[in-house]
């Protein structure tokens, strides 16, 4: 599967599996703390998994590799550190595209949790 493939099954899957647990458990805060912050962790963990898979075939397709530091910092803070990823690792002229590519994939992220959240809010489950 090519890096793009894996990126935008990941934005998909991660956004879908957000949106359904914000739909599903957004009266869980007021009542079990603990299980909101599992609802918002999941999906969290799988959209980190979906960027590493996405970056180490990206690493390898771009001859570009990532600093331990680097690594650290899309793990801790992915909005900022994977744009800076995309600018180093490509060449001059084709940086802002990577970087817009990653804008477009995270709105579509977002949009694709926001439309499942409303879908399954009023869900009887």
């Amino acid at each position: 599967m090519k890096p793009p493939h894996i990126a935008a099954v990941g934005v998909v899957v991660s956004g879908v599996l957000a949106g359904i647990a914000d739909g599903l458990f957004a009266d869980a805060l007021s009542v079990a703390p603990t299980t909101r912050l599992i609802a918002d962790f999941g999906p969290t963990l799988v959209g980190v998994g979906f960027i590493f898979a996405w970056l180490h075939y990206d690493e390898k397709e771009h001859a570009y590799r990532r600093s331990p530091l680097l690594n650290i910092g899309i793990l801790l803070l992915a909005i900022i550190f994977v744009p800076v990823y995309l600018v180093r690792s490509r060449p001059a002229g084709r940086r802002f595209l990577a970087v817009l590519g990653f804008v477009a994939a995270l709105i579509l992220w977002i949009t694709i949790g926001q439309l499942t959240m409303v879908s399954t809010q009023h869900l009887d489950l």
